[in-house]
This record gives structure tokens, C-alpha cells and sequence, in this order.
């Protein structure tokens, strides 16, 4: 009998356990398949929008468009970002000045863990000011600033948060849309809409 209860013992903690962690995984998929809520007072910034970049990037861009990876560590959504974005350095590097911007609010740990993540060849900041110049409000977002300092592209990396869809690509697309010349990247309305995390100076 006592064996008996130890099965029926182990049966319910499984089943419980596994219930548990399945509506986890349920409500944060849920979570983060939806636009992230659009912060009181947003200013939107549209395509063109003069871009005030500030010395400390326009002496790293060395006349190069920009490329920027805002990118918070506590949001899964950027966790999974980062190998996508590292890719595009990669390939991109030559043309473009590729930089990360870390949304901590002001949290130092937060942007040295940062740049243990990527590379030494990779200019890491804390700049939420930035974001907002951006019109960024949510993690991660794609930022591509031209030349002449003119919003060419803000949205999302991929159709879903884990980059996996090459055709749905939108920073990459975007980038092939500025190298080609062309005055604006003709991208699908979900590569403009914010999913992920609300940046940390907007959090409730």
C-alpha cells in the first residue's frame, strides 16, 4: 500500500510540475507575441527624421551610416536577438558602424554585462536619450541612422522573436534597401511595430 501512495505521490508532483511550467512557457509566449503598449507621451519619429547622435557616436561612425542594436538584458526577447545581430556585423561591418545601446537606466552592471556579450570590436553605451531621439520605446529594436544623420530605418529584426525566418529579415533588408540607394526600405507594417519589453524608464 505504502508503495502504492509513493507512485500516486510521485504521479501528482509530475503532473503539477508539468502543469506549472506549461502555463509558464503558455503565458510568456503569450506575453511577448503581442505589440508592446505604446508609453504615455510617445513621440513618434517617421522615416527622415533628423537623428541628433551626439559627438561621442559621430566620432565612432567615422562617416558611416549607423547601425544600432538597442538591446536590454533583462528582456528575453533581446537575449534572443543577439546572435542575429552579431550576424549582421559580420557581414556588414566594412560599410556600416554597428553599436549597441544598452536600455538600463542607468544600471552600470547592466552595460558591463553587456559588453561581455558582444564583441570588443563592438562600441557598447547606455543611452536611453538616444532611444527616445529613435522614437524606441521597447527591446530589441533596429535602428539604421544615415550619413546625413536622417532616420532610415526603426523596427523590428524579424517576423518573430527568433530571427529564424531569412525572408522576414527587416534590419537586413533594410540595410540592402540604404546600400542600394534607394530613399526609404519598402518593408511589410509588422517590421515597424514594437514587440519585446518596454524599455526600463517606461516600466509601471
Amino acid at each position: 500500500m505504502n508503495k502504492y501512495f509513493r507512485y500516486l505521490f510521485v504521479l501528482i508532483v509530475w503532473c503539477c510540475t508539468t502543469y506549472v511550467v506549461a502555463d509558464v512557457f503558455i503565458s510568456y509566449d503569450i506575453k511577448y507575441s503581442m505589440p508592446t503598449p505604446i508609453p504615455l507621451g510617445y513621440k513618434y519619429k517617421s522615416t527622415g527624421t533628423d537623428v541628433k547622435i551626439g559627438g561621442l557616436l559621430s566620432q565612432i561612425s567615422n562617416n558611416k551610416p549607423i547601425f544600432i542594436h538597442f538591446y536590454n538584458p533583462d528582456c528575453p526577447c533581446s537575449r534572443f536577438n543577439v546572435y542575429a545581430f552579431q550576424r549582421l556585423e559580420k557581414k556588414y561591418h566594412d560599410k556600416i558602424c554597428f553599436v549597441v545601446v544598452v536600455l538600463s537606466n542607468g544600471d552600470l552592471d547592466k552595460l558591463e554585462h553587456a559588453r561581455h556579450v558582444f564583441s570588443n570590436d563592438i562600441p557598447v553605451m547606455a543611452d536611453n536619450k538616444l532611444a527616445a531621439e529613435c522614437g524606441v520605446y521597447s527591446s530589441p529594436q533596429a535602428v539604421l541612422i544615415s550619413t546625413d544623420n536622417k532616420l532610415f530605418f526603426r523596427g523590428n529584426y524579424n517576423s518573430n522573436r527568433y530571427c529564424t525566418n531569412s525572408s522576414s529579415f527587416f534590419p537586413e533588408l533594410a540595410i540592402k534597401s540604404y546600400l542600394k540607394g534607394d530613399d526609404q526600405a519598402l518593408l511589410p507594417d509588422n517590421a515597424y511595430v514594437a514587440y519585446g519589453c518596454s524599455i526600463p524608464e517606461n516600466r509601471k
